[in-house]
């Protein structure tokens, strides 16, 4: 696609759906989009190349994610990995949260009220989660942000004047506002308690 374009046409918004909703492990969401892909009349080999290329891109971030976690853990030297039972369920649930995983959210949360959680208890595991999940998601717009920001002044430079915006879904009208990483951490320390910075 080249930069004079004015806007993406339905089909490529639906790659771009498709994509967010593999990344997100959203099942309702694969399915919203996988029939809007059809209405759209976008081939079976482009829908198909999108799902595998998520998978791929949420793949890679799995496995960075991981190295990234191991290295907060070799600096910590936690020792023996043995957690209580109730530890796992909701560590298990607030992950289930953070993927959108429907299955495994039922699952876990059952899990945890069978081992005496109180319906208290889990509503706020269930709002500690959904506020990492929010937070996260604003970081990562607002990172994105900053990298379109960079896009667009190269494009400014290389042809003099911004690409064309007509014909957009307005989108670029009203910005949603995104929190500042400080606002961030401020929601989680508040909302999930404070943590103890990685010893070095």
């Amino acid at each position: 696609m080249s930069t004079d374009e004015h806007g993406l046409s339905q089909q490529e918004k639906e790659l771009v759906a498709i994509g967010a909703s593999v990344g997100a492990g959203c099942h309702p969401c694969v399915d919203y989009h996988l029939s809007a892909a059809k209405k759209a009349e976008l081939a079976d080999y482009r829908v198909l190349a999108a799902i595998m290329t998520a998978q791929q891109v949420a793949a890679q971030a799995a496995q960075e994610l991981a190295r990234h976690v191991q290295r907060h853990l070799d600096a910590e030297d936690p020792g023996p990995a043995v957690a209580a039972a109730l530890d796992t369920e909701l560590a298990a649930f607030g992950a289930a949260i953070g993927a959108n995983d429907r299955a495994n959210i039922e699952r876990h949360l059952n899990a945890a009220a069978a081992l005496c959680a109180s319906p208290f208890q889990l509503r706020q595991a269930l709002e500690v989660a959904h506020t990492v999940q929010t937070n996260a998601a604003a970081i990562h717009l607002r990172a994105a942000q900053h990298v379109l920001d960079d896009v667009a002044q190269a494009q400014t430079a290389a042809t003099g004047g911004p690409p064309g915006k007509e014909d957009g879904c307005g989108c670029d009208e009203a910005p949603a506002p995104a929190a500042t990483d400080r606002d961030q951490r401020t929601a989680l320390l508040t909302d999930a308690g404070p943590t103890e910075p990685a010893k070095r």
